[in-house]
């Protein structure tokens, strides 16, 4: 059975992508990781959201990894503070995926997509189903940090010319689709300076606007 997709694990939430999944790659992961590091652990906007990452932050503590608690974040947010500030990250995010579905996806420590050869690895710890479980007293430690969003937000200013952006006072007409995007790109794009219209930027894991999936035909 492959698991991994070309991005990540997606499926219908509650049924395919549910608890037991959550908390099991979770626990893969940490096994993979020797029960060492810290890992960010964050959710886009889907309703089925905090259930899913509830699970894995269980999955993830239980095998002695420290987990941070990231929020509601768009993935370059949690990209950026992993490479920063963590040894590996999971999102709870189906991207486009209509708003039934949900998925894991997981970061390397560099920030970057989790390499192929580190998710088959993974995988093949999922359906063995033999976790590196750690004892009472060596289960990871929690915390939270839901400045994220600003983190990224205020490091994407400083990696570009922002004086020269906000002397041109562009005006910006942005739908993020009610989606953790939400929470970043427009107040990005006022801090550059522009006019900023903003459509669906409520975070709305029902996504009200329709579906958002654009490989489905108009």
């Amino acid at each position: 059975m492959a698991l991994f997709g070309t991005n990540g694990v997606r499926g219908i939430a509650n049924e395919y992508i549910n608890p037991e999944l959550a908390v099991n790659l979770a626990r893969s992961l940490g096994t993979y990781m020797g029960s060492k590091g810290t890992v960010a652990i964050g959710c886009d906007t889907r309703i089925s959201g905090q259930m899913l990452k509830s699970a894995a932050i269980a999955g993830a503590l239980s095998t002695g990894l420290n987990v941070i608690d990231v929020g509601i974040v768009p993935t370059p947010s949690i990209q950026y503070y992993v490479r920063d500030y963590a040894d590996a990250g999971i999102v709870i995010t189906a991207s486009h995926n209509p708003r039934e579905y949900n998925g894991v996806k997981l970061i390397a420590g560099d920030g970057t997509e989790f390499p192929r050869d580190g998710e088959l690895e993974i995988e093949k710890i999922y359906l063995s189903g033999k976790y590196s479980i750690a004892s009472w007293e060596k289960t990871g430690s929690f915390r939270t940090d839901f400045g994220v969003n600003d983190y990224y937000i205020k490091n994407v200013i400083n990696s570009v010319d922002a004086e020269n952006i906000r002397s041109s006072t562009f005006k910006v007409v942005v739908d993020t689709g009610c989606g953790a995007g939400s929470l970043t790109l427009p107040f990005l794009l006022r801090e550059l300076g522009c006019h900023v219209l903003t459509l669906g930027a409520q975070p709305d894991g029902t996504f009200p606007g329709g579906i958002r999936n654009p490989c489905l035909e108009p």
